[in-house]
Formats: structure tokens, C-alpha cells, sequence
């Protein structure tokens, strides 16, 4: 990189350190707050969906958040870490989709959401890599 772009090489590993703060951000607050709507709607308990008396944030949701993620970080082994998350989503994604299939075969009349124009088709041939 440094061959290529000279004196502006800083520019590539500042860009990545920005984009990764900016998506860690990203991930607190959301995380934060589907802790707090899933409280609300008494999936969770109801102490977690209080709210900041005067920054009207839900404060109770960050704490737990934190302490959530302390929790995760005490074993020090990022590469556990990262298993633990990979094995999570990936019951999760398949628990989901099991889940799908159930309520298809045992509510057949159930009303879905029309998902037809949601679909995006490529025109690509991919036998030609385009």
C-alpha cells in the first residue's frame, strides 16, 4: 500500500479503525434497544424497559448490555468468543427457519406477509462469472 498510495499509506488503516468504531457503535445502540422493546413487550424483564427520567434513554438496557458484554469478554479468548457467537446465530437461524416449516405444514391458512415483491432477481449467467 505504502508503494502505491506514498505519503497518504495512513489513509487505508485510519478508514478501517473509523468504519469499525462507526459499526461497534452501531451495534451498542442497537443492541441496547432491542434489549429494551423486548422488555416492553414482556419477553424480558420489565426493569430493562425503564427509561432515563430526563435523556429519556433506556439506561436500565445499556447497564445490562454492559455487563452482558463484560460477561463475554472475561475469558479473554477472542476465539471462543467468536465460536460462541457463530454456534448462537447459527441455532438461532436454523431454529427459525424449523419454525418457518412447522407453521407451514400445521397453519396453512394462516395469513403470511406477500413477500413476492420483496424477491430480487439477478439476470447474471453465472456459468460466465458475470
Amino acid at each position: 500500500g505504502a508503494q502505491v498510495l506514498g505519503p497518504a499509506a495512513f489513509i487505508i488503516p485510519l478508514a478501517v479503525a473509523l468504519s469499525t468504531f462507526g459499526a461497534a457503535n452501531g451495534s451498542c445502540f442497537s443492541g441496547c434497544r432491542l434489549a429494551y422493546v423486548a422488555a416492553r413487550e414482556h419477553h424480558l424483564p420489565e426493569v430493562l424497559s425503564y427509561v432515563h427520567i430526563k435523556k429519556y434513554t433506556p439506561l436500565p438496557s445499556v447497564i445490562f448490555s454492559t455487563l452482558m458484554a463484560i460477561l463475554l469478554i472475561i475469558p479473554g479468548n477472542i476465539f471462543s468468543l467468536i465460536d460462541f457467537f457463530s454456534f448462537t446465530a447459527w441455532l438461532f437461524y436454523g431454529a427459525t427457519m424449523a419454525c418457518v416449516l412447522i407453521l407451514r405444514k400445521t397453519r396453512p391458512n394462516d395469513p403470511r406477509p406477500d413477500l413476492k415483491g420483496a424477491l430480487v432477481w439477478s439476470s447474471a449467467d453465472p456459468s460466465t462469472g458475470g
